[in-house]
């Protein structure tokens, strides 16, 4: 089947874009353009939405069309084992060759780089990330949730899985003693342990060196 499929990183980037803009995929199908000119379809199948999030091909015109409406350069989301320009359409055609057109003009972009020798600054590559020398890019979030939090408010972050919740959480329980306004004892708890309402507040009181009470108790203890 011709079509362009995304990479791995390009799927992380396009989940950001979507939860930065608040739309669900649904939302996204909608506001896809078909083309440049305005006057020209909008909106494609949710299907297509799917597979493209799933890293299955989709047309070139529907891959470029959702990039655009997440607001991101398609050639940054693109599997480049996949996808070629096509000089005789001036768009694109499945790549068959071992080498794109692309990377001949780029002869870096068909570089394999051994990381054997080197320290990869992308480790762990799953889970959570515990040392903040390997957390980056998320100082944005950061700085809100702290303005939510020193707002009086509380705060909930939500994503797809594996987007980075855990190491968000991490960084927040890090900086919480000199980012909030009025000092509190930043708690981590991961409820992936927790089974119970008696397992939580066992694990709560335990975090915070109490013992394990609920209700006025509770609150009375910390």
């Amino acid at each position: 089947m011709a079509g362009i499929a995304a990479s791995e990183a390009g799927i992380e980037k396009a989940k950001i874009a979507l939860i930065d803009k608040g739309w669900s995929r649904k939302d996204l199908a909608d506001r896809v353009l078909m083309g440049e000119d305005k006057s020209l379809k909008i909106g494609i199948d949710i299907q297509t939405v799917n597979n493209f999030f799933k890293q299955k091909r989709v047309s070139p015109q529907c891959f470029v069309g959702i990039c655009k409406a997440l607001g991101l350069d398609w050639q940054d989301i693109t599997n480049p084992n996949t996808t070629t320009r096509g000089p005789e359409t001036g768009f694109f055609h499945d790549n068959t060759s071992l080498q794109s057109i692309d990377s001949v003009k780029n002869p870096v972009s068909s570089i394999a780089v051994d990381n054997s020798n080197h320290n990869n600054p992308f480790i762990p590559q799953h889970g959570k990330i515990d040392n903040p020398r390997f957390f980056f890019g998320r100082q944005r979030e950061i700085r809100r949730v702290f303005e939510t939090l020193n707002g009086g408010s509380s705060v909930a972050i939500i994503g797809e899985r594996a987007i980075g919740k855990s190491s968000l959480l991490q960084a927040l329980y890090r900086e919480t003693p000199t980012e909030l306004r009025h000092p509190r004892q930043p708690i981590y708890l991961n409820l992936n342990n927790v089974y119970d309402e008696h397992d939580f507040y066992d694990a709560l009181c335990g975090e915070a060196g109490i013992e394990t009470v609920k209700g006025y108790q509770l609150k009375r203890a910390l």
